[in-house]
């Protein structure tokens, strides 16, 4: 509506699975006036679950088929290669361009692949793809980040809690996490008071960052950590209620998640294993491997296990070198010529070896490639956890199923959900080498409260893809697409 101030905060990694019983427990106080006074919905994200285009989807409209992001790396040209995604690979128009285009002042902090940031009629600081907060794009206008900086500090982008987590620190990390996401309240809140705003977005990922690491902790009720992760929410539930009432009254709010969480589930080298166990991926015998790769993943092993700041060190006189590397050691070993698929970057996805994409490709477009799906599809709907005798998988989807535009062809064919009530023991997983306890799950969370917002209303489900809408409704901004999302009308007063 013309005249309408939104706030939207972004929580990275966000579930109602701790939500509600904490906010029950009386934890969460301003998670339960959003339950009680607001607007709320459990929010289905990418097929993939992944951050890049579950952020871009958040922030477009649009799926990943038509944004063009389906994961936080892509294959090169050559289908060898991973490298990582940035803002600037992703099509479609955000809400927060499309707002300030239709006159809104915009201020927007810390949103996942948004990099390069856009000129807009406000400012913008980019997230988490960008190199750095000094590099050339980060800001917009690139004058104000020096403005911030003079009030709040020198800015950061993320928190090095995963390296001290690595190197035995865990609460040296958690301290961190803090203070960037402190860091980043200053900023949204320095924003907001000294400049004129309509729309104000704001992504935290404290919720992610203690999820992945303290899960089990937390389920089991014992370490020194097993506190974390509601700690966490607590700090987010403080931060959401001080800038809710630093934008004064007439302000909507709007709370989302990318995805949910839960126990870890699977790695790529866990899918590669089964592929391998049913005959679709082979491997060839050591004594075959070329010296090459046998040096490469020999000297890859040894990297692993170098301290945190001698890794980045590499990666700053090595740019590029890493994410080759690693292509190289995750694909070593396969025999192409017998392969028919095999596992990506990603546990839930599986790509057909289909000739003429990739590059030693045996199975033929058409029938032959349907036949191999389908092989693949019942395999799934038969594979069982050992030890429990329930399936493994909640569901397996064919890419046409799940996504939709000009991209659909740099989608996995085969996208997996799986079934977090057989999840293995996350210490034994091949291949978790960022000790990750826990990791994304299909539900996100939507809460909405303020005027506009009919209070006490619900879904059952919504789409992550349903954000961007509702945003531009609410502002009375109408895009100049169709997207593939709607806007919530059921949770907003007529």
């Amino acid at each position: 509506m013309e005249g309408q101030k939104l706030l939207v905060i972004g929580l990275d990694g966000a579930t109602f699975d701790l939500i509600r019983p904490w906010a029950e427990a009386g934890d969460l106080p301003f998670f339960t006036r959003m339950l009680r006074e607001g607007a709320h919905a459990p929010l289905r994200t990418v097929p993939n679950t992944d951050t890049a285009p579950a952020w871009t989807t958040f922030a477009t409209g649009l799926n990943p088929a038509r944004h063009g992001l389906f994961h936080e790396l892509s294959w090169t040209a050559d289908r060898r290669t991973l490298r990582p995604m940035r803002g600037s690979d992703r099509e479609g128009t955000p809400f927060w361009k499309y707002a300030s285009d239709a006159g809104r002042e915009v201020l927007a902090v810390n949103v996942p692949f948004s990099y390069p940031a856009e000129r807009i009629q406000g400012v913008m600081l980019a997230g988490v793809d960008a190199p750095g907060p000094h590099a050339e794009g980060f800001c917009q206008p690139p004058e104000a980040l020096a403005e911030i900086e003079r009030h709040v500090g020198t800015y950061r982008i993320n928190s090095n809690i995963s390296m001290a987590i690595k190197e035995g620190r865990p609460e040296q990390g958690l301290a961190d996490a803090y203070a960037v996401g402190e860091l980043h309240t200053k900023v949204i809140s320095h924003l907001m008071a000294q400049r004129p705003w309509d729309l104000a977005v704001v992504v935290y990922s404290i919720p992610d960052e203690m999820e992945h690491f303290f899960w089990r902790q937390m389920a089991q009720g014992k370490g020194p950590q097993r506190d974390a992760i509601r700690d966490g929410y607590r700090w987010v539930d403080r931060r959401i209620a001080q800038l809710y009432e630093q934008a004064g009254p007439g302000t909507t709010l709007l709370v989302m998640s990318d995805h949910g969480f839960g126990p870890i589930c699977a790695t790529p080298e866990f899918l590669a294993g089964w592929l391998a166990e049913q005959g679709f991926l082979r491997y060839q015998q050591p004594s075959s491997q070329g010296w090459q790769q046998r040096l490469v993943k020999a000297a890859y092993q040894q990297v692993r296990h170098l301290p945190e700041q001698h890794k980045q060190a590499l990666r700053q006189w090595l740019p590029g070198l890493r994410n080759r590397v690693e292509s190289d050691v995750r694909f070593a070993g396969i025999d192409w010529a017998a392969t028919t698929a095999f596992a990506g970057a990603s546990p839930w996805e599986i790509w057909v070896s289909t000739r003429g994409r990739e590059p030693q490709g045996i199975v033929a477009p058409g029938a032959e490639y349907e036949q191999v799906v389908g092989r693949l599809l019942a395999a799934l709907r038969e594979w069982r956890d050992p030890a429990s005798g329930q399936p493994r998988l909640r569901a397996a989807y064919r890419r046409e199923d799940v996504y939709h535009g000009p991209h659909i062809q740099r989608a996995p064919d085969i996208t997996l959900e799986w079934n977090m009530d057989v999840a293995p023991d996350a210490a034994r997983l091949p291949g978790n080498v960022s000790l990750f306890d826990a990791d994304h799950q299909p539900n996100g969370v939507f809460l909405a409260l303020g005027p506009g917002i009919a209070p006490g209303a619900s879904l059952p489900a919504a789409s992550l893809a349903d954000v961007a809408p509702t945003i531009l409704h609410i502002l009375g901004v109408q895009p100049e697409v169709p997207l593939d999302g709607r806007a919530l009308a059921e949770l907003l007063e007529p």
